[in-house]
């Protein structure tokens, strides 16, 4: 990444700008199988228990990204999300039919300033707590967090 006054950077590596660039390469006919499979890899590695994908790679620490991941990586964005799902999708030669799947609650831990925390997805909400303290809560489907302390 390249900031205006800053050193330049590798990471992060968001997933959906991955995606929009191979999109992009798929469409103009450049985009070699080998290159595909790689970053196809790379992206699907990215999947989380709840059928999104993380945001990014490498936020707060550079690469390689830490276990667990800082929340900026987990938390997922869908806007980033859709441009995966639109390039593997336009790489599916016949999809089979959907059936919706609800994957109950995901949890995972995640850093937060260096402390560890617990990010908990469910169909209704997205969490992010430090022992009990609620650091971000999102109710899907709205604009706006309820809560956000990070």
């Amino acid at each position: 990444m390249a900031f205006a006054g800053r050193p330049q950077r590798v990471a992060p590596l968001f997933a959906g700008a991955t995606a929009g660039a191979m999109w992009a390469l798929c469409r103009a006919g450049r985009m070699d199988e080998a290159l595909w499979n790689t970053q196809r890899d790379w992206l699907l590695a990215l999947q989380t228990d709840s059928g999104g994908f993380d945001t990014a790679v490498g936020f707060g620490s550079g690469l390689p990204p830490r276990d667990p991941p800082d929340w900026r990586d987990a938390l997922p964005a869908y806007g980033w999300a859709a441009h995966v799902y639109a390039l593997l999708a336009h790489r599916v030669a016949a999809p089979a039919p959907c059936q919706r799947k609800e994957s109950g609650v995901v949890r995972r831990d995640v850093m937060v300033r260096g402390r560890r925390a617990v990010m908990a997805e469910d169909v209704e909400t997205i969490t992010i707590r430090d022992r009990a303290e609620p650091l971000y809560v999102w109710r899907k489907r709205t604009v706006w967090p309820e809560v956000c302390l990070l």
